[in-house]
């Protein structure tokens, strides 16, 4: 018996290093090629990914790069025209395509995508990315291929009111969650108790709405500091409001580091904060809770899904509410234990396997 060959193409690799789509189809494919009768590959050319290069070298068929925006445009020509090749000359009997730029024809293939978020369409005026042709090229590859996958109920729902598409073409798989470290970094003892947001700030991230709830008491600003890891430091334009809202500069806080520094600022942190507007799924809250942090987030988008009743959910377009949401939990230690217990059991829900398994469950059922 042949195996079932699944190839996951390479666009998400060719401009993400790391972050939560190339994250996701490496854990996945990892665990597809350990399935019976299945084998999963990269086809992923000259890319830039270290997921790939560290972890899933032996299923990827390319080679890491240096990065540059000139050389990504150049490689990205590149390895299209390369994997039209490819893929035609050996076609798998998946393709699962990383993103939603148009693909060479591939042959005898059935097509699957994954729709990670609604983002463009529901937010389209709130950024310059207002310009970008994702929706466009989204919704011309969601016609195209054989099978939709959806990260929660919410995106799917969206998906199905945006693109006119049959629902029965859609499949939801909740994604898993994976931040560990053995040795978790945990941050300098005697700083002061802080709160902790995690990842981008800008657009739909409403960090703008959160600084405003954290400066509009006194006694909250006092108590606590606001620590900010990952993506860029502080802009221009958040100094400009720290200033405006009266906020000491030295009490919001941005670092950045490995995942054992990460998950160290979690298990320290007295509440991680997520006030986004929307997500299609939303990683954080979910490694929050798997460090033993109580959590704060927005009740919109597929955070009553994801979170259920183990979050301290918002309206994340009211800044009182917001304020009204950290101080529920950071001035109640019942509520915040409450939370870290009901968080423990929340995450029962979520795998890397369970999500695996359903794709590989998914992949048979369209070849049978």
């Amino acid at each position: 018996m042949s195996p079932m060959r699944v190839i996951y193409d390479y666009q998400i690799f060719n401009w993400q290093r790391y972050g939560g789509i190339s994250r996701y189809f490496c854990e996945l494919a990892s665990r597809i090629d350990s399935f019976p009768h299945s084998q999963a590959r990269f086809a992923a050319g000259l890319h830039i990914n270290g997921y790939l290069e560290n972890d899933c070298q032996h299923l990827t068929i390319g080679k890491q790069r240096s990065s540059s925006i000139a050389l990504n445009k150049i490689c990205n020509r590149l390895n299209r025209q390369w994997s039209g090749y490819y893929l035609n000359a050996q076609p798998p009997d998946i393709l699962h395509y990383t993103y939603y730029r148009p693909q060479l024809s591939v042959k005898n293939s059935i097509k699957v995508l994954t729709v990670y978020d609604m983002i463009h369409e529901r937010f389209p005026d709130s950024s310059k990315q207002d310009k970008d042709p994702v929706i466009s090229l989204k919704a011309a590859m969601v016609a195209k291929v054989d099978s939709i996958i959806c990260p929660s109920e919410c995106s799917k729902r969206d998906l199905v009111e945006f693109c006119q598409i049959d629902p029965a073409k859609v499949t939801v798989i909740h994604h898993g969650y994976g931040l560990t470290a053995p040795v978790p970094i945990a941050p300098p003892a005697g700083i002061k108790p802080y709160l902790l947001v995690v990842g981008e700030r800008g657009w739909y991230k409403n960090f703008d709405r959160l600084l405003q709830a954290y400066a509009s008491d006194p006694v909250l600003c006092s108590d606590f500091d606001l620590r900010c890891f990952g993506a860029t430091a502080l802009t221009v334009q958040e100094l400009a409001l720290i200033d405006r809202l009266g906020l000491p500069r030295e009490s919001v806080i941005w670092q950045t580091g490995s995942d054992a520094k990460l998950v160290g600022l979690y298990q320290q942190a007295a509440l991680f904060v997520y006030p986004s507007l929307y997500e299609g799924f939303g990683y954080p809250p979910l490694e929050a809770m798997a460090a033993g942090c109580p959590v704060a987030c927005s009740n919109v988008s597929c955070f009553p899904e994801t979170v259920a009743d183990a979050a301290e959910l918002f309206d994340p377009y009211d800044v009182d509410s917001i304020a009204q949401g950290l101080k529920n939990v950071l001035y109640d230690t019942a509520r915040s234990a409450e939370l870290v217990k009901l968080g423990k059991q929340n995450i029962q829900r979520f795998s890397w396997d369970r999500c695996a398994a359903e794709h590989y469950e998914l992949y048979q059922s369209l070849l049978n």
